[in-house]
């Protein structure tokens, strides 16, 4: 954890929860909503840090993530997070803190609570005991019982801008300054999707577009193959689509003729070129659709294997229609 002053980023909440912490007004439930990987759970990990260090014991304990007043929650191995870890939450909220003066529960990815785990959060959230903050995380806040949210003081949080990007790339990895320049423009803002682009892209051994040709011409016998090659994980899997999806961007672009607007992809020139893909633009706005419907599947946890087979299939129902 870190001082909610060393968050990078996001300066209008920033300084807002900064001001709430001065006043002591930072109690009761807030809802941290936007893109994965821009530091919202960070965020949440940094108010607690400023409100639960009383002194430099309480600080080391934070590190390392064993304050007694501090309760992290995160989906499991299957996904979600369930009513028992949803009454284990409960429990210790309701105990009197033990060293600091509130108990603060940070909740990422509370999109994954079961409906059992949200309507048992639900009377917490409702009827808060006094000194409890909750902080609750999400990439998909349309997916959270609408009771909650309604409960929660909301939080916005946007994409980061491409100077911080690569300040951070720069910072975080050992990248040459062309690989830095190629994924900042993909990753839409978000750190983790800027590094799983980089660790993908190398994994996959070819570029994005050539990824892109192979899903819409491959018979069945080397689709599958193919496949198996993917991303099995939900990051990973999340950064080949926004990669697929930037493919489609460059051929829509293209095939208008609209010189003034870079390709994301040198190598999408070559698709443009090639003759079996001289469709019109708006036969890649369907593809496009199909890969939100990919990643809507990805929300609703549906096998990687199937996800990239319904997806390929539709990519080549738009090529041959």
């Amino acid at each position: 954890m870190k001082p909610i002053t060393e968050i990078l980023g996001h300066d209008t909440n920033i300084q807002e929860l900064q001001q709430r912490i001065q006043q002591d007004s930072l109690q009761g439930s807030f809802l941290f909503s936007g893109p994965e990987g821009i530091g919202k759970h960070l965020t949440a990990k940094a108010l607690a840090f400023n409100l639960l260090s009383r002194d430099s014991s309480d600080t080391e304990l934070l590190k390392v993530g064993n304050h007694p007043d501090y309760i992290a929650v995160a989906p499991g191995e299957n996904g979600s997070i369930k009513i028992d870890q949803a009454r284990e939450l409960i429990r210790r909220m309701s105990l009197k803190p033990q060293r600091a003066d509130r108990c603060v529960a940070v909740i990422n990815n509370c999109d994954c609570l079961t409906p059992e785990a949200s309507n048992a959060l639900l009377k917490s959230i409702e009827e808060p005991v006094e000194k409890a903050t909750f902080f609750l995380i999400t990439s998909a806040p349309g997916a959270i019982l609408p009771t909650i949210r309604s409960r929660c003081q909301q939080f916005r949080f946007g994409p980061l801008n491409p100077e911080l990007l690569q300040k951070l790339l720069q910072e975080q990895t050992d990248w040459p300054p062309e690989k830095i320049s190629q994924v900042i423009p993909l990753a839409e803002g978000s750190l983790n999707q800027a590094m799983h682009f980089g660790e993908w892209s190398a994994a996959l051994n070819c570029h994005f577009p050539e990824l892109y040709q192979k899903l819409l011409l491959s018979p069945y016998h080397e689709l599958e193959p193919l496949i198996t090659q993917l991303p099995q994980e939900a990051d990973g899997i999340r950064c080949v689509l926004a990669g697929l999806r930037a493919v489609c961007r460059d051929m829509v672009i293209g095939l208008q003729g609209n010189n003034d607007m870079n390709l994301l992809f040198a190598e999408s020139q070559d698709l443009l070129d090639h003759p079996q893909f001289s469709k019109t633009p708006e036969a890649w706005l369907e593809s496009l659709d199909h890969i939100y419907q990919a990643e809507q599947s990805l929300r609703q946890r549906t096998q990687a294997t199937l996800i990239w087979e319904t997806l390929a299939f539709s990519f080549q129902k738009v090529l041959n229609t």
